[in-house]
């Protein structure tokens, strides 16, 4: 809009001095060269129309603006040629006889074209670039995903670990965020997303994770914990939500090593024990399922990266293979 109001602005001012070059054109044509005297207030004519349409009409495009100068020129010219009695009564004025003149030929309307082009170029050249805003690129409906070195990868899947020892730091509520989003982003059994995660902050329910889980000695340093709950009541798919559990916990391991946290995967599911005491400890309804315990924090160990690959687990085709 601002845009708009200062394209208008250079109309406006614009449109006078090109007014009173043409008056002057007409007016003093001994002080001026013979080209300009002769063809000049026809092409500053059609410059001025362009620009007055431009200005009150700015909805109006370029070449339609140049359409109806052109148009109007033309108009006032065959007019005149064929001695229309509203022409002559206008040439009587004082303004008439400067602005129309006396002596008219068909050359007059090259003289037009010429002024109108002067509008489309003055337009296009200079007022667009400068004044039309840059349009957002649009975004892609299947935007090609940037490619990751491979290497890269690997390095950092590896270099995931279990961390049990935790620094005394906080972990933030906006680093939570970022573990619960690459959470969800995982994939689940037709897109159900039968998960749901409950965050434990307080330090009287982190010792008593310590109590019911007796793999979970790590929380008593751990800033946070988080319990990855199975929701059967959007399972449609039996017995997948275990699957889909799964690789919400994954993910969310590995977004904790890539902003520089701690974690440790300790079961739930399917120890009865334990989904008891966590469903109690986290008044989990009976459609909600405690699958696994996460630990986070800032980690207090380093560890390098683990590669366990063995070929010999790898069968091609067939078991054995």
């Amino acid at each position: 809009m601002a845009s708009a109001r200062r394209r208008r602005s250079v109309y406006a001012c614009l449109l006078p001095l090109v007014a009173l070059m043409g008056i002057a054109t007409r007016r003093f044509p001994e002080h001026l060269p013979r080209v300009l005297a002769r063809y000049g207030g026809d092409a500053f004519w059609a410059l001025a129309v362009f620009l007055l349409v431009a200005l009150l009409a700015p909805r109006v495009s370029t070449l339609g603006a140049a359409a109806v100068a052109l148009g109007l020129s033309c108009l006032v010219e065959l007019s005149q040629l064929y001695h229309a009695p509203w022409i002559d009564g206008l040439r009587g004025t004082t303004l008439g006889g400067l602005v129309l003149g006396y002596e008219f030929l068909w050359t007059d309307l090259a003289c037009y074209t010429a002024g109108v082009g002067l509008g489309v170029l003055l337009e296009t050249l200079v007022l667009d670039p400068v004044f039309r805003p840059t349009p957002r690129p649009r975004a892609l409906k299947n935007p090609v995903p940037r490619r990751i070195d491979m290497d890269d990868v690997l390095k950092f899947i590896q270099q995931r670990r279990s961390i049990r020892q935790y620094q005394d730091a906080p972990v933030s509520d906006e680093q939570m965020g970022i573990l619960l989003r690459a959470a969800m982003a995982a994939p689940s059994a037709g897109n159900e997303q039968a998960w749901a995660f409950v965050v434990i902050s307080d330090r009287e329910r982190m010792d008593r994770v310590v109590e019911i889980h007796p793999y979970a000695g790590m929380c008593k340093t751990a800033a946070r914990a988080i319990v990855v709950c199975g929701d059967t009541s959007r399972a449609q798919h039996e017995g997948m939500w275990a699957q889909d559990c799964s690789a919400a916990t994954q993910n969310l391991l590995l977004a904790a090593a890539g902003i520089g946290l701690g974690t440790c995967w300790c079961g739930v599911h399917p120890a009865a024990e334990r989904e008891a005491a966590f469903r109690e400890l986290c008044g989990l309804p009976d459609h909600v399922v405690p699958f696994a315990l996460i630990a986070v924090g800032v980690p207090a160990e380093t560890k390098g990266p683990a590669d366990y690959y063995d070929p010999a687990k790898v069968h091609n085709e067939t078991w054995g293979a």
